[in-house]
């Protein structure tokens, strides 16, 4: 089977001499961290049979989360920890998708605005599900932020998994959701515009943005994704998934050459003064709703090569 890292060692160096000047470090990071993937640059291991004298060396991964070679075990392992963790309730997978007319926006102050992304949603999310008329209570969220879609657009949009209730802030009882909706997405889809425009106003960039930008409708998309084993599964697509498959890269032919933006800018989050969570549970979300502290995924400190770890974020409190 060609694998993506057959394909970046065949291309790599005609690719990078025509297109390095798109490229960022982190970019050309990943791209040497799959080609390198299984090969004698890693170093590797030898095994030898103690019966047969059968000897057998085998190359080190990278482990690199873009590599599809690597990631496939890395998604499995990480999804059967979540679902060790899960509460004994329905979930909901709550999407907030970053307007089309900020994305050139977002490529230049990808930190900042990814900041915002993340702290506008969570925010409104917890506003509104805060209101007597939805559940009245404080809800537990985990946040996986996407940056790209599976035809490598550069698309930025936020996964959030919300159990189906909230923990009453007077007298911490648990609170069902009420109905088959968790909140309804025309509001709080007006609600994040408008803590996104205020967060704009505050950094400068309002006068950057196009008015009608602010009078179109964004959005917001709430849909239940059951409850058990599957409740994490949209999370780990997002947060363990790599932009190009092995399988994908079998379904071409011949000599196709490779997209001209193979990686997009990598972007990690920042939050100066809070402490670094790095394991998130999908559904400690509860057990944490009184901590009233924010909780943001930075960089893992990972030996140099190894990528860098995917972006959650688990809100607790007002942010």
């Amino acid at each position: 089977m060609t694998t993506l890292g057959d394909i970046f060692r065949q291309y790599g160096p005609t690719y990078r001499q025509q297109y390095g000047h798109w490229l960022s470090a982190s970019q050309r990071s990943a791209m040497a961290a799959i080609e390198h993937c299984r090969t004698e640059v890693l170093g590797g291991h030898v095994y030898t049979c103690a019966r047969c004298a059968t000897v057998r060396y085998s190359y080190h991964s990278c482990r690199n989360r873009h590599c599809p070679t690597c990631q496939h075990g890395q998604a499995q392992t990480w999804l059967t920890k979540q679902q060790a963790v899960l509460l004994p309730v329905p979930y909901f997978l709550v999407t907030f998708t970053l307007p089309a007319q900020l994305r050139s926006l977002a490529r230049q102050h990808s930190r900042q605005l990814y900041n915002v992304l993340f702290r506008s949603s969570a925010s409104a999310l917890q506003q509104l599900a805060a209101d007597p008329r939805f559940l009245g209570g404080q809800i537990g969220l985990v946040g996986v932020l996407q940056t790209w879609t599976r035809d490598l657009r550069y698309h930025p949009y936020i996964h959030y998994l919300v159990p189906a209730g909230a923990r009453s802030l007077a007298d911490g009882r648990w609170l069902p959701v009420k109905g088959r909706v968790l909140v309804h997405v025309n509001p709080l889809a007006k609600l994040f515009r408008g803590k996104v425009r205020a967060a704009f106003q505050q950094l400068g960039w309002a006068r950057t943005v196009p008015a009608e930008t602010w009078r179109t409708a964004w959005v917001v998309d709430c849909r239940g994704v059951g409850s058990g084993e599957a409740a994490p599964g949209p999370l780990c697509l997002s947060s363990r998934a790599q932009q190009q498959s092995n399988c994908r890269c079998c379904q071409r032919s011949g000599d196709l050459p490779l997209p001209r933006r193979i990686y997009e800018e990598d972007e990690v989050l920042h939050a100066p003064g809070h402490g670094v969570h790095w394991a998130v549970p999908a559904a400690c979300v509860a057990a944490m709703l009184c901590e009233g502290t924010l909780l943001r995924t930075l960089p893992s400190r990972q030996p140099p090569g190894t990528g860098t770890a995917p972006r959650h974020a688990l809100w607790t409190g007002t942010p």
